[in-house]
């Protein structure tokens, strides 16, 4: 029998249906934890219902168990592994059969609240997390800048004008304004070369020494710019 779809879950589906007509089994193991809810729902896809319909079924038990956990030395031979290869084969020539076609998808699509909502969150993520490695007020600190909130002259004069009295920056007397006291200040360019790229390059890396490179660096412009700023970001150490 030949199913043709797009979608590896409606695959994964008809492969369940056609277990479910061999009596000789009473327990069916599948990776696809989307394909295993469909059942469970009895929401599965048409291609799959076809296959059962009108069919005698009996009773059986379908489980779900983690895909492509590799080879286990001294087990025997993971024929899920084995499947995955000879599936995967059929889908790249299949690919490039297509010749420029999109490729099947074979990623379990996200169905529970939670899986959504963790979903949407990682395709609107812009920056990586804090690493782990980070203490907790390091990690607030690359937070702030990352979302620009960091304190700068400019920013405490409009919210506390009776403290921070001047919106100017110390060495070069220009609008003091955060990305100003980061990297544009002409008196750091003299000594020191940051470019705006650069600095985005760091609030978007995942890696520690580029994130702590980036929290040491707001604490001592800062510093020179007479802020009161707390000092457990130093040493920034890997």
């Amino acid at each position: 029998m030949v199913v043709r779809t797009r979608t590896a879950d409606v695959a994964e589906q008809a492969a369940i249906a056609l277990a479910l007509l061999d009596d000789g089994r009473t327990t069916i193991y599948s990776d696809s934890r989307s394909a295993v809810r469909a059942f469970a729902k009895g929401t599965v896809s048409e291609s799959a219902l076809r296959i059962v319909r009108d069919k005698e079924v009996k009773q059986h038990t379908i489980v779900w168990f983690p895909a492509h956990m590799g080879q286990i030395e001294g087990a025997p031979s993971n024929l899920n592994e084995s499947a995955h290869r000879a599936a995967r084969g059929f889908v790249d020539r299949v690919a490039i059969e297509r010749s420029g076609d999109e490729v099947l998808d074979n990623k379990d699509p996200p169905t529970t609240y939670n899986e959504l909502a963790k979903n949407f969150c990682l395709r609107r993520q812009k920056y990586p997390p804090p690493h782990s490695k980070l203490n907790r007020p390091q990690a607030l600190t690359l937070r702030l800048l990352q979302v620009g909130a960091y304190p700068s002259p400019a920013l405490l004069h409009k919210i506390y004008p009776e403290i921070q009295t001047s919106d100017t920056c110390v060495l070069c007397s220009d609008f003091a304004s955060l990305e100003h006291m980061l990297w544009r200040c002409p008196a750091l360019r003299v000594h020191e070369d940051v470019t705006s790229s650069r600095w985005d390059a760091a609030l978007r890396s995942p890696d520690l020494k580029n994130q702590l490179w980036a929290v040491q660096r707001a604490h001592d412009v800062a510093e020179r710019q007479g802020l009161s700023v707390p000092t457990w970001e130093r040493p920034a150490t890997c």
